[in-house]
């Protein structure tokens, strides 16, 4: 195989396991615009990431590679788009928000998948349910959780990545500042005692009670829920 061939089959590697080819680079044809930034198709990034290439852009091309990897079953392949610039300053700002877009939407369709691999999910009354059980409180750490401007995400507290499920009786209303924080941590007692680190053991104390009082009522509501959905427990 000529160095030609591998790194052609390198980049289509990397085409596909990526979405986008964002090295940008002067091409080794002096064209126009030397500078390029090429995505596999618009489903790899966000909407507005990809608006703003189509925006920046000197002119895009359809690119249909005949390289191996690309061909799928012999039959004709869909394009690549490649987005040319003559400006390199543009091509950089470009190649690194698509990066960025890229990433996010290969987390999200990870964790998508990992949902619905799981199982089970919760509707907006069980989120309300939800707030109404914790008295409008973070689950982890007891501040108060405010709608407008919203300062809460859904948490699950046995996460996606670990199998965790969408029911409702998995779920938790927590502060974005503390749901960025907790990120690893593999259960709510983890969770606790690392805050307890700066709140001490009289918090740790009130707060496990009030996680044992949430938790009581949380079984409740899933039990409920799927009742109402026609769903049995395993």
């Amino acid at each position: 195989m000529s160095e030609s061939d591998q790194e052609s089959i390198f980049y289509a590697d990397w085409l596909y396991e990526m979405g986008h080819n964002t090295n940008t680079f002067e091409s080794k044809i002096q064209i126009l615009a030397p500078y390029y930034v090429d995505i596999m198709s618009p489903f790899f990034v966000s909407r507005p990431c990809w608006e703003a290439a189509v925006t920046a852009a000197e002119r895009i091309e359809r690119i249909y590679f005949d390289f191996p990897k690309l061909v799928k079953n012999g039959e004709e392949q869909d394009p690549v788009y490649r987005f040319i610039f003559s400006d390199l300053e543009l091509a950089r700002k470009c190649a690194l928000s698509v990066q960025v877009s890229a990433r996010s939407k290969r987390k999200a369709d990870l964790r998508k998948g990992r949902l619905e691999q799981s199982g089970g999910f919760h509707d907006q009354s069980c989120l309300d349910a939800l707030m109404q059980i914790q008295e409008g409180k973070c689950y982890y750490s007891g501040d108060a959780l405010v709608v407008g401007p919203k300062n809460f995400d859904v948490d699950h507290i046995v996460s996606i990545y670990l199998g965790g499920s969408g029911w409702p009786i998995n779920l938790a209303l927590a502060t974005k500042s503390i749901n960025i924080w907790k990120g690893s941590l593999t259960s709510a007692d983890q969770t606790l005692r690392y805050l307890a680190v700066l709140r001490g053991n009289t918090w740790l104390k009130r707060q496990r009670e009030f996680c044992r009082r949430v938790d009581e009522e949380r079984v409740k509501l899933d039990r409920q829920f799927k009742l109402i959905n026609g769903v049995k427990d395993a």
